[in-house]
Formats: structure tokens, C-alpha cells, sequence
């Protein structure tokens, strides 16, 4: 019990805008619209194509299919291994959807 509330301590010391930081870039440039800048961020971090965006828990992907971004879409999908495509497509953000919930909304 003791080891969990020094966990807990632990993760409520550390700044969630901190985990943000490194994010910051693609973030913008979803919100600019530049899709060739976020191709270009995540051609050279592969890493974070899953990672969040967004305080919300969005994704790329997420943005990609919020947007209705099909090219960007299709990019990020080539940067993933074969075997977590559909891990990386069905990752919720805080509000429990997924880019397949997402796709096709008006």
C-alpha cells in the first residue's frame, strides 16, 4: 500500500504539460494545417506516430481523421510496422474514441 502512494507521488509531481514538449511541433502544424510538416516531424521521430498530441489524448491519427486528411493518414500508416496498424488506429484518446469512431462524423 505504502509503495503505491509513493507511485502516486511520484506521477502527481511530474507537470503534464511537460510531456507535451517534445510533441510541440506536429502539434502546431496540425494546427496550421501543414500536413507536410507533421509527414516531416514524424519521418524523423517514428516513434511518436502513436504518441499524444493533445491534452485530450489525440493522435496523430486522431488528427489525421478529424480533418479528413486521407494522404496523412496513409502516411502515418507506412511509418508503423505491419503489426501495429490496427493498434495504433484503435488507440482511444481521453474521450474513448478512436480514429475509427472518428472517420466519417459530420
Amino acid at each position: 500500500m505504502m509503495r503505491d502512494l509513493e507511485i502516486n507521488k511520484e506521477e502527481e509531481d511530474v507537470d503534464p504539460s511537460e510531456a507535451f514538449l517534445g510533441l510541440k511541433p506536429p502539434y502546431k502544424a496540425a494546427l496550421r494545417g501543414d500536413w507536410d510538416a507533421m509527414k516531416s516531424f514524424f519521418n524523423d521521430y517514428p516513434e511518436h506516430v502513436v504518441s499524444p498530441l493533445t491534452i485530450n489524448g489525440d493522435t496523430a491519427f486522431h488528427i489525421a481523421t478529424y480533418n479528413e486528411s486521407k494522404d496523412l493518414l496513409q502516411h502515418l500508416v507506412h511509418l508503423l510496422p505491419p503489426s501495429g496498424i490496427f493498434d495504433a488506429l484503435s488507440k482511444k484518446n481521453n474521450h474513448g474514441n478512436n480514429t475509427f469512431s472518428q472517420g466519417g462524423e459530420d
